[in-house]
């Protein structure tokens, strides 16, 4: 079954941990990152109305050091974006791991993972997406419809 999921642990007033996993037929992944709340609540909004007028993208990562020995990173990226014109959404995410230092790079793991949904759905999760924002459910799932 396609799905994507979304959780958030809040660490403070500001900050928490956003896990991400995609399950798109055989592919799956996950990956994490510190953010806060409201960038949770944005991307909800952006997706909530039909029909989407552009492509709404969700990404998280690190801003990597000030002295540059580690570069930024996007360690998750979510975009849902129309397909065609019969209602159907394509939802991808680009998921990573953080690499330490150079020595880790050979160790780094990542999937690109996509499927189709429809704005029904969607518009279920923008609202999931809503609660897990204002700290009410700590998941919200956005099922696939191929």
């Amino acid at each position: 079954m396609d799905e994507l999921r979304v959780t958030y642990q809040p660490d403070d007033q500001w900050t928490g941990k956003v896990t991400v996993r995609m399950v798109a037929g055989q592919f799956s992944g996950e990956g994490s990152a510190w953010i806060n709340a409201s960038d949770i609540g944005d991307f909800a909004k952006a997706i909530d109305g039909f029909p989407m007028p552009k492509p709404a993208v969700f990404s998280a990562g690190h801003g990597g050091t000030l002295d540059g020995r580690r570069p930024p990173e996007t360690l998750v990226r979510v975009t849902i974006k129309p397909l065609g014109l019969r209602g159907h959404l394509v939802v991808s995410a680009e998921l990573q791991t953080e690499v330490w230092n150079d020595e880790d790079a050979e160790l780094r793991q990542s999937v690109v993972a996509r499927f189709t949904t429809e704005y029904g759905l969607l518009a279920k999760f923008a609202q999931s997406l809503q609660n897990v924002a204002a700290g009410r459910v700590n998941e919200a799932i956005l099922a696939g419809c191929g």
